[in-house]
């Protein structure tokens, strides 16, 4: 049974005591009299204790759900068990009146508590901006309350003497019928739906409480001179219906907004006719009252008051009407100027556009900023790779950074770095703040908003928009959404030329470092004359320190400007070793057209060189023009010789040959891999030979790997080969030791290897 009791919904438990009280109030009122009024007392005092027994376990069950129902809960409890006190004082059966007096006293707490734990739950949830309101309608609903239970109470029976019990009883009559009415346009404004569950349950609960009450006290008021004698009226059922109700809401409690319109509709409709319908109550009450009773001189009083209280009322929601026309007004010019300031930041926005440099389109982004009301400078800072910040693009400033690079302080620098990662900011600049900050705005600058500059998701600077005055706070949210839309759209015209300006920038330092450190090393490899077997010259190379190919850095190099310093750097490293190499053998060094229209630099480098020397003029890099090429090439070529290399794997093909008129033409190694499998390019070799025989020049074969493609190469008539079958890049070290075995390891001249040491 108790596990039964245990899982047995709450509603079915309060619908047994409801069924189980209704069965035994019933055959009270025809037994009457002393038994009767036990009877009654008996169900009121197992009603109470089922709601105490019930709010129990759902305060239990609510540990977890709901803290508020939790609350709730609780002092419901309590105040069913003060109720279930009160009955038991009522039926005492010595010194009835004066337990009496206690037990309405007790159901007056009883109600009391129940109405300050709902007020602390509603207003606790409340907006403030309505706690005057709400503060208003209770006090004039308690009035009214109070002023109709007065004259129910001591009007329609004019011969009732006025005791202390009939006095709680008439407060616990008026708390009953007013508070509820307050709670629930309390609860209507917040959106709670009206259902007989949750606090709606406690309400309706608590006036059958107050109608127990006053009509308990009209039945039960004794004549003058006579014996009290207690009666059993319909009434009393309604205090243990009441006590049903405020459990079964407690149990249920749930107070969540629906926001449905239905609810907003009707509080709306409650909160204005329900306090104006009160006070025209008691004025028609007071108004039909005879003037020559004593009752009123109450009714006047309880009729000023609530007439004083809707006057108040009334006049605090014109108050607030008008103060919602004036803010609605507001609202309205703030979205006009706001729509004006979208449209002068849209049209600013469409006329930016990229320029030839960083600089020229910084300049046009901050004129175009300086267009948009309010803004009366503005400045463009772009971050380096190295943290530095400098000076973009700027209109109208006073201050202006010393040096001809615009580069902000150190500290004015790591601060606009950290600051722009956290996103726009806003700078409310003193006169005496201003100095030795190394900013660009003058003192007349008071305030300056922030936003950075980002493209893919990375920092590259930080656009500043200042004006003379403080603006308002919804200007400065204008200011600052402004800022972050020019920070956006000046970080995708910006970013990808900040971007390659620091990747430049970058380029340059490592190449100037590894020039001033010399972080690059030249390699020679071998180039044999096929008829003799006899190695003829060497070809230098470079290889620099970090692995990287070298046709990288030297692209690297020439695209940052460098590429004529580090050729130079590499070519000087080249000839001071190749001092070391055999006198006979000619030594050759690639040389890009740059350098070689450069010339002086060239001249510079060649001029300390005794050794026969070959210029390799490459086909992998475009030549701007051959007019200057050819006039610079014939001014050396009574002191050094030129190749044409890569030949049939560049830009030009052979108008490069014809151009340049070289005494060399080195075959690229596409042409070369593969040679003896390959008619064709068997065929084009043939026709290069031809070519070389008439013109008079040596055909040199690179990448030269396999005996096959050796064999097929003599047999094309190919004059000279170069490749990993005569030996790899290596080194002088390497090279001289690979010279000195030799005489043990010859070539044969038919260009077969004995036993060929390949560094």
């Amino acid at each position: 049974m108790k596990r039964y009791l245990a899982t047995l919904p709450l509603r079915n438990v309060l619908l047994l005591a409801a069924a189980a009280s209704l069965t035994t109030v019933s055959p009270v009122f025809l037994i009457g009299g002393g038994v009767g009024v036990a009877i009654d007392t008996g169900q009121q005092f197992g009603v109470a204790t089922v709601a105490v027994l019930v709010l129990i376990r759902a305060y239990r069950q609510s540990r977890e759900v709901s803290p508020e129902r939790r609350f709730v809960s609780k002092w419901v409890a309590i105040s069913s068990a003060l109720a279930a006190v009160a009955v038991s004082v009522w039926a005492l059966p010595f010194a009835r009146d004066i337990w009496t007096v206690v037990g309405d006293a007790l159901v007056a707490v009883t109600v009391g508590a129940v109405m300050v734990c709902l007020a602390r739950v509603i207003v606790g949830s409340t907006p403030r901006s309505v706690w005057l309101r709400i503060a208003l309608d209770t006090t004039i609903l308690l009035s009214a309350s109070g002023t109709i239970v007065w004259v129910i109470w001591h009007g329609l029976a004019p011969t009732a003497y006025l005791n202390p019990g009939d006095l709680s009883n008439a407060v616990a009559g008026t708390l009953a019928l007013a508070g509820p009415l307050a709670a629930t346009l309390a609860l209507l404004d917040r959106g709670v739906p009206v259902r007989l569950s949750g606090p709606f349950g406690i309400l309706t609960g608590l006036v059958f409480g107050g109608i127990s009450m006053v009509g308990f006290q009209l039945a039960s008021q004794p004549q003058s001179g006579s014996a009290f004698m207690p009666i059993v009226t319909p009434t009393d059922y309604a205090f243990s219906a009441g006590l049903l109700l405020c459990a079964y809401g407690a149990a249920s409690w749930k107070a969540i907004p629906s926001g449905a319109a239905q609810s907003e509709r009707a509080s709306q409709i409650l909160a204005d006719v329900l306090p104006p319908v009160a006070a025209a109550i008691c004025v028609a009450i007071l108004v039909l009252w005879p003037s020559d009773t004593s009752d009123a001189e109450v009714l006047k009083v309880g009729t000023g008051i609530v007439a004083v209280l809707t006057l108040g009322r009334q006049m605090l929601l014109t108050r607030n009407e008008r103060r919602a026309i004036v803010s609605q007004r507001q609202s309205l010019a703030r979205l006009e100027r706001e729509l004006r300031v979208r449209e002068a930041v849209l049209r600013s926005l469409s006329r930016l556009e990229v320029a030839e440099t960083a600089e020229e389109t910084a300049a046009h982004i901050c004129r175009e900023a300086l267009a948009i009301d309010g803004i009366d400078t503005s400045v463009l800072t772009g971050f380096m790779p190295n943290r530095a910040a400098v000076l973009l693009g700027a209109t109208h400033m006073k201050e202006i950074p010393r040096g001809l690079t615009g580069v902000f302080p150190e500290e004015r620098a790591r601060e606009l770095h950290d600051r722009a990662g956290t996103g726009p900011w806003i700078e409310n600049r003193r006169p005496d703040s201003v100095a030795g900050r190394g900013g660009v705005f003058g003192p007349e600058i008071t305030c300056v908003v922030n936003a950075p500059l980002t493209w893919k998701d990375d920092v590259l600077g930080v656009i500043s928009l200042g004006s003379y005055g403080l603006p308002s706070e919804s200007v400065l949210v204008e200011r600052l959404s402004t800022a972050r839309e020019f920070g956006v759209v000046a970080g995708a015209l910006l970013g990808p030329m900040l971007v390659a300006r620091a990747r430049l920038e970058e380029i340059q330092a490592r190449v100037v470092a590894i020039i001033e450190n010399h972080e690059y090393q030249p390699v020679f490899q071998p180039i044999v004359e096929l008829a003799s077997g006899r190695t003829v010259g060497y070809e230098a190379l470079t290889r620099f320190a970090d692995g990287r190919r070298p046709d990288l850095w030297f692209a690297d190099a020439a695209m940052a400007g460098l590429g004529v310093q580090l050729e130079v750097a590499t070519m000087n490293a080249a000839q001071e070793e190749a001092e070391f190499l055999p006198s006979n053998a000619y030594l050759s060094l690639n040389v890009s057209p740059a350098l070689a229209t450069a010339f002086l630099p060239l001249v510079s480098t060649l001029e300390s060189s005794t050794r026969d020397t070959v210029l390799e003029i490459t086909e992998q890099v475009p030549v701007e023009s051959y007019t200057k090429l050819r006039a610079a090439l014939d001014q050396l070529r009574g002191h050094v010789r030129v190749a044409v290399d890569d030949a049939g794997a560049g830009f030009a093909g052979l108008r490069h040959i014809l151009e340049i008129r070289p005494q060399i033409v080195k075959l690229d190694i596409a042409l070369v891999r593969g040679v003896n499998a390959d008619p064709a390019r068997r065929a084009l070799i043939s026709s290069m030979v031809a070519f070389a025989a008439e013109t008079d020049c040596a055909l040199v074969a690179e990448g030269v790997e396999t005996e096959e493609e050796l064999a097929t190469l003599r047999g094309l008539g190919v004059g000279y080969c170069q490749g990993y079958l005569f030996g790899r890049p290596a080194p002088i070290e390497q090279v001289l030791r690979l010279l000195g075995s030799e005489a043990a390891h010859p070539v044969r001249h038919d260009g077969s290897k004995d036993e060929r040491a390949v560094a």
